[in-house]
């Protein structure tokens, strides 16, 4: 029996609102980092704002799976951890670019 509270709605709210804060971090990044990294940063920020995008997107589809999954509907597979993986090495990959900044 699937429980009927919001959960996984709520969830599906926080992805998007992590993507975004990535995608708007892609951009505020690069525009911040340009004069100390040169052209590395549009590069950097692109690939940001690319992540941001994958999670925003992607958050629609891992609620349809595990509202599946929490139905009892057999599933091929539940939402899965590469999301959140891709992200943690978003994350990781800008924190040493800012780290490497400040040192530098």
């Amino acid at each position: 029996m699937a429980d009927p509270g919001l959960q996984l709605e709520r969830t599906a709210l926080a992805w998007r609102r992590t993507g975004l804060a990535v995608l708007v971090g892609g951009v505020v990044g690069a525009r911040l980092l340009l004069p100390e990294v040169g052209p590395a940063a549009w590069g950097l920020g692109f690939f940001a704002t690319t992540m941001g995008m994958v999670v925003v997107f992607a958050a629609g589809p891992r609620l349809r799976r595990a509202e599946r999954v929490v139905r009892g509907v057999p599933a091929a597979t539940g939402p899965g951890g590469g999301l959140v993986a891709a992200l943690a090495a978003t994350c990781a990959l800008a924190g040493g670019v800012a780290l490497a900044v400040v040192l530098g």
